[in-house]
């Protein structure tokens, strides 16, 4: 077998372990490429591979096993498994995928919460069927804006402070409420005389519809046309001809007794009634 790691190192393959390295070392200060950095692109080549060569030759005869395997004619020598160097990667590999976990887990948590049921409930009750279209326009895909933002996050978590989602979902909040606000105390509200108008009508429906005149209603709801147009509120207005609807069924219901009774009382004055109470007698 030729003996290429002994020619390489050029030793005689009687060289003592002493011998060797100090060929080894001599040869490394030749060929180390921070010796080759006035020589061309290919020369720096050429000493990068026999670079190679002397650390593979030193590597099987600087070790005395791998000697006495070589010299029996042995080539195949693959590297010794580290399993201290396997153990630390794999430790270093698993925190990061945990960390990873716990990244993707915080930014999953905060995509849910924008999309989840809650979240849109939340934005449906800022949002009222009377709020200012315009106003709504710019917000109108407010979840596809937020999923397309950046979220910054550190080694605390998400920055909500200075992630352009958050930023985005604070701006919308904000604008929503301030119209809502004005909106509520009849500042620039579009609805306000609609529902105005919209509840005195229905009041005045449900009177004739039952036959009854303002007069008929309990005190505090005969002017009910001044108290709904002195009202600024949209909620309160239709909260008020609720009460007044309701009154009106409660007058209704009582004349209809009412009438009832005097038809009871005095049944021979109405045959129909007469016959009607025969009836109901005889079937109970």
């Amino acid at each position: 077998m030729t003996k290429k790691y002994y020619q390489i190192l050029g030793v005689s393959e009687t060289a003592t372990r002493a011998e060797i390295k100090k060929a080894y070392w001599k040869l490394a200060l030749k060929w180390h490429p921070d010796k080759q950095s006035s020589k061309s692109v290919e020369e720096r080549k050429q000493a990068n591979e026999k670079m190679q060569e002397i650390n593979q030759a030193y590597e099987i005869l600087g070790d005395e096993d791998k000697r006495k395997r070589y010299d029996l004619g042995e080539t195949n020598f693959a590297p010794e498994f580290d399993w201290d160097s396997y153990y630390e990667a794999e430790k270093a590999r698993l925190a990061a995928e945990r960390e990873q976990i716990k990244l993707d887990r915080k930014i999953l948590a905060y995509r849910e919460l924008i999309s989840s049921t809650n979240f849109q409930m939340h934005l449906a009750d800022i949002f009222s069927e009377y709020l200012d279209s315009n106003l709504w326009v710019p917000y109108s895909d407010w979840r596809e804006k937020m999923r397309s933002l950046e979220v910054i996050v550190d080694e605390n978590g998400v920055d909500e402070v200075n992630s352009p989602a958050f930023k985005f979902r604070v701006e919308m909040f904000a604008a929503i409420k301030k119209r809502r606000e004005e909106l509520d105390n009849g500042i620039n509200n579009p609805f306000l005389e609609k529902t105005k108008s919209s509840a005195i009508e229905v009041i005045e429906r449900n009177l004739k519809e039952r036959n009854l005149k303002v007069e008929d209603l309990d005190e505090r709801y005969r002017n009910y046309h001044k108290h709904i147009n002195g009202l600024i509120k949209v909620w309160k207005i239709r909260d008020f001809r609720d009460e007044v609807i309701e009154n009106i069924n409660t007058v209704s219901r009582r004349k209809d007794y009412e009438k009832w009774n005097s038809y009871t009382e005095q049944p021979s004055k109405n045959s129909l009634w007469k016959d009607l109470i025969f009836f109901r007698s005889n079937n109970t």
